[in-house]
């Protein structure tokens, strides 16, 4: 039976069509994907080195440093939402640090029509292949008259269900096998990524496996379809539908459907309120500053002709200002522990609150194979939806590498009105000193699979439902 199905799937015009459709537009994306990596990492050596030459003598307390996010080398199979990933971070003595966001991407048209990289050609073209040649497998047989006859001879429906994914499995992998071995090949040519590193191999085999599982759910889902219509042509209709549903509706719609169930504070509205607390907290530490240099030239005895000068002529003023000078720096301190607190404190509660309406849209997405298939895919390339919060951790870890090796070496005191003294501690020099280089970290691909292992297990649950419905709705089949 499977000899069968395979013969006649070989022959077919759609597996000639199919098998051209992979061999162009897989090797293509591949030959563009690298491109526009390349493009990427340039970018990313470029701005590094003409920030370490135009800033590698600039020191001191409220220098503010620079880190940049490589791009990763597996987003060249899928692109995910790297380009809306900031591109680096900078510094501050605060320990705010800012994101830097450059252009979206250089091709406008990308975003509107979708890049057509690794994870389009199977989400798109190969599962749309898989649908198209498995839709007549019960349908197609029953009007030319063959189901009858095999059932006839006591060949049993599991038998027959069993067949025709195989063969069909195995006709959309020829293609599939055929074009990813002409896109590795355009990319070991490439000069920029090698496929001779043992960490790269151990994540390819990985996107093919998971690959691999995703085309025989959409398989056995295409041979479901097959069973729950007598004509081929109804079929083919409820097989574009469901292509459709699975594809395009469910996966856009579950974010609309997550923010009318559970609604959200915008982020403007959140960095209005960030600012509030900023603007007051900076107010009453000004306020705070005055009162504590009034009471110092109180209790020195400071002449009034003198308390407005820095420095001090006058010895009580001396000794005023260098006891505000101890004093205000741990009011200082005391501000910033309360602006970081407040700061984080609203981040935390709005991340929170995001994160229950986003979990919420994955959690509808995955009633999608596709979507599935996606969110494993894009972690393993490290583009995907975990990303931007892997990128706050690297930021974070670079501002404290920052505060260590910068900020926390020099003694600072601050005065009404915005201005500061300080002096770099013993045993610090500045003109030695050398700024931290941001080293960034991609989740390794154990941990991309940890986070993913419930896609993968509704993968493999989606196998076995679609391959038990097909063979429950070809038991109930009516083969006259």
């Amino acid at each position: 039976l499977i000899k069968k199905e395979l013969s006649e799937k070989l022959v077919d015009s759609r597996f000639a069509v199919t098998s051209l459709l992979c061999i162009v537009v897989m090797p293509l994306g591949m030959y563009v994907s690298c491109q526009d990596y390349e493009r990427r990492l340039v970018d990313y050596r470029d701005a590094s080195q003409t920030y370490r030459e135009r800033f590698k003598d600039e020191m001191g307390p409220f220098v503010e440093v620079q880190g940049f996010r490589p791009p990763s080398a597996l987003s060249v199979f899928a692109l995910g939402i790297d380009a809306f990933i900031p591109s680096g971070i900078v510094t501050s003595r605060s320990g705010r640090f800012h994101t830097v966001k450059e252009p979206v991407t250089s091709s406008p048209g990308s975003l509107l029509f979708g890049r057509t990289d690794y994870l389009f050609y199977v989400t798109f073209v190969l599962s749309l292949a898989a649908l198209t040649m498995t839709f007549d497998s019960i349908a197609g047989e029953k009007e030319a008259g063959t189901l009858k006859l095999m059932i006839s001879h006591a060949v049993s429906r599991r038998s027959i269900v069993l067949s025709k994914i195989i063969g069909n499995y195995v006709s959309i992998l020829l293609p599939f096998v055929v074009s990813l071995m002409v896109a590795l090949l355009f990319l070991e040519l490439s000069s920029v990524i090698s496929l001779g590193s043992s960490s790269l191999w151990i994540s390819l085999l990985a996107l093919i496996a998971v690959t691999m599982l995703y085309l025989f759910v959409m398989t056995c889902l295409g041979v479901w379809v097959s069973t729950q219509r007598h004509h081929s042509i109804n079929a083919l209709i409820l097989a574009f539908f469901v292509w459709t549903l699975l594809t395009l509706a469910i996966p856009k719609i579950s974010p609309m459907i997550a923010r009318v169930l559970y609604p959200i504070e915008s982020p403007d509205a959140i960095n209005s309120a960030k600012r509030m607390v900023i603007e007051d907290l900076e107010n009453e530490l000004e306020q705070e500053r005055g009162r504590l240099l009034g009471r110092c030239h109180d209790e020195s005895g400071t002449p009034r002709s003198d308390r407005n000068r820095l420095p001090a002529l006058s010895e009580a003023g001396k000794k005023a200002l260098a006891k505000y000078g101890k004093e205000a720096t741990l009011l200082e301190q005391a501000f910033q522990r309360r602006i970081t607190d407040s700061i984080q404190k609203i981040e935390r509660d709005y991340q929170r609150e995001r994160n229950r309406q986003f979990n919420m849209a994955i959690n509808i997405s995955r009633i999608s194979p596709v979507s599935c298939f996606v969110y494993v895919v894009s972690r393993i390339a490290g583009t995907g939806v975990a990303e931007p919060l892997n990128f706050v951790r690297n930021a974070a870890r670079f501002q404290a590498e920052v505060n260590a090796a910068i900020y926390e070496q020099y003694d600072m005191k601050s005065y009404p009105g915005g201005s500061w003294t300080g002096d770099a501690k013993s045993g610090f020099d500045p003109a030695r000193a050398k700024t931290p280089v941001m080293t960034y970290r991609y989740a390794t691909l154990a941990e991309a699979l940890g986070n993913s292992w419930v896609d993968i297990l509704l993968l493999g649950c989606g196998g076995i439902l679609f391959y038990g419905t097909a063979y429950r709705g070809l038991h109930n089949y009516d083969v006259r």
